[in-house]
């Protein structure tokens, strides 16, 4: 899908003003919650408006709160995210590699700044509007000693990717009734994707466009996405609600078209989210979420790369080893930027978040979250996935807000993302043995917020 320039120019502005990181706490490569409130209860915040963020993952709250900004900025630290080959025998393919490919590799890029902006104004007593600019979501890893080094007697230099995805959204919200308030935002989506050290699969003759696949630098792409919210109080303190994202259509990353499934396609999958808010007392309040983020929308995420090793590698013209063969486009519509193509084999997500939130006093809350989803990667796609090992599952989290005035206040959080790993076999053709992928993250953010 192609959009008007004027789209484009702002979505690249936008995508610089981000350019420091947009990689953050992640469920796969999306953000747990948005908005340090609602971090510090492991994302639990699609029933509450305590804060701009919730209107990102909720439009209904904009009614439901005071007329307020808030400013934050996060610090993201993926670490250690790496790859560790054991029991590969390369050396003795018919073609063989330089040395065995077993070792431990761990990605540099350790630290990431994540912006947020966020302001609410009222209409009236029953509407009201809202502009946030907020990271959707994203993944980068960067690993200075390429694991598939030795199929090569030249340098591939190092091997990576870095994908961030952000939003301006612009939201609408309305009391329907008393106790159930709507909200819609149409927002502007930018993602900004690069690769490097990829070619050598196409070396291989697994890409239908070999010229596309690695080191052609930054690629953007823009689309017009839609977010919908409803939220009800239903007395006692208890409220519900329910947001709902549709898939995002984006234009194509033109520079990476032999890599990603449907030439370089890479929309943002639908999402859906409930949740309940239960004010326990006055200084009481529990949440829970369900979300659910349904990757197997984009092609790209989730068709599975075995296809690579099946139909795609079976329809290969490669005669010689990486040394004296040239890349030659493969037509097979299963190779990686065919129509079929590979991908890295992402299930979609089911995530529970639990938070609590106590009030010490007027000027001080304390909070604490639990957020879990299933890895979306499972063991038969570890090879691909070294790209991008997104395999953690528990997030905990705590943060605090204190008052700096009637109408003022600091918010800060923390999040500690549990380190977990998944292991696969590589396929035969690369020398067969087990590749282990690990992550494990923090993050902590400050956020100022005001009332008007």
């Amino acid at each position: 899908m192609k959009h008007p320039l004027k789209y484009k120019v702002l979505a690249v502005a936008l995508a610089n003003i981000f350019a420091v990181g947009a990689a953050q706490a992640t469920n796969g490569y999306f953000s747990e919650g948005t908005g340090a409130k609602n971090r510090g209860l492991g994302g639990a915040g699609t029933a509450l408006a305590q804060e701009t963020g919730s209107i990102v993952m909720n439009p209904a709250a904009a009614v439901n709160m005071d007329p307020r900004i808030d400013i934050g900025v996060g610090l993201f630290n993926p670490s250690p995210r790496s790859v560790t080959i054991a029991g590969n025998n390369c050396t003795s393919l018919p073609q063989p590699c330089g040395a065995n490919l077993d070792a431990n590799i761990e990605s540099t890029m350790d630290y990431f700044l994540i912006p947020f902006y966020g302001q609410n104004f009222a209409i009236d007593n029953k509407s009201s509007w809202a502009v946030t600019v907020s990271a959707l979501g994203g993944m980068n890893t960067d690993y200075e000693t390429h694991p598939f080094q030795a199929f090569s007697p030249v340098s591939l230099g190092s091997l990576g990717i870095d994908l961030k995805q952000v939003t301006i959204g612009g939201t609408y919200a309305r009391k329907v009734s008393n106790g159930f308030s709507v909200g819609v935002t149409l927002a502007l989506v930018a993602q900004q994707f690069q690769a490097k050290g990829i070619g050598i699969f196409g070396n291989f003759d697994l890409s239908t466009n070999p010229s596309k696949m690695s080191n052609n630098g930054k690629s953007r792409s823009t689309g017009i996405g839609l977010n919908l919210g409803a939220t009800y109080d239903m007395g006692n303190g208890v409220t519900v609600a329910f947001a709902y994202a549709p898939k995002v259509d984006m234009s194509e990353f033109d520079e990476y078209a032999g890599l990603f499934a449907e030439g370089g396609d890479f929309d943002i999958p639908s999402n859906y989210a409930l949740g309940v808010a239960w004010e326990v007392n006055k200084d009481v309040l529990v949440s829970f979420d369900y979300r659910r983020i349904n990757y197997t929308d984009v092609a790209a995420v989730s068709n599975d790369a075995q296809r690579l090793t099946t139909t795609c590698l079976g329809a290969a013209v490669t005669s010689g080893t990486i040394a004296n063969n040239l890349p030659d486009a493969n037509t097979d519509p299963t190779c990686l930027g065919g129509a079929q193509g590979a991908g890295f084999g992402w299930d979609d997500m089911d995530i529970f978040k639990l938070g609590v939130a106590w009030s010490q006093d007027a000027d001080t809350t304390y909070r604490a979250g639990w957020n879990h989803g299933s890895s979306p990667i499972g063991s038969e796609d570890t090879t691909l996935n070294i790209l991008a090992p997104a395999v953690v599952e528990d997030h905990l989290s705590l943060g605090m807000t204190t008052k700096l005035d009637a109408t003022s206040e600091l918010t800060f959080d923390y999040i500690r993302t549990l380190g977990n790993s998944v292991t696969g076999d590589l396929p035969a053709a690369f020398g067969g043995g087990q590749a282990t992928i690990e992550m494990s993250q923090n993050f902590l953010e400050v956020q100022y917020g005001k009332r008007f």
